[in-house]
């Protein structure tokens, strides 16, 4: 069975999503944060905020 990725779990500086995260954090982080910034960025294009 797979293992659950948190990838803000694996942030060694910063505060989710911009925060750099760990050497070691796996692939399934990085694609996290990568979701996580591109969907900031579309929410805030369009004025929305949570």
């Amino acid at each position: 069975m797979a293992r659950e990725v948190i990838p803000r779990d694996h942030l060694a500086h910063g505060e989710w999503p911009a925060g750099d995260l760990a050497a070691d954090a796996p692939p399934g982080a990085h694609l996290g944060q990568v979701l996580a910034k591109n969907l900031a960025a579309a929410m805030a294009q369009r004025g929305l905020v949570l």
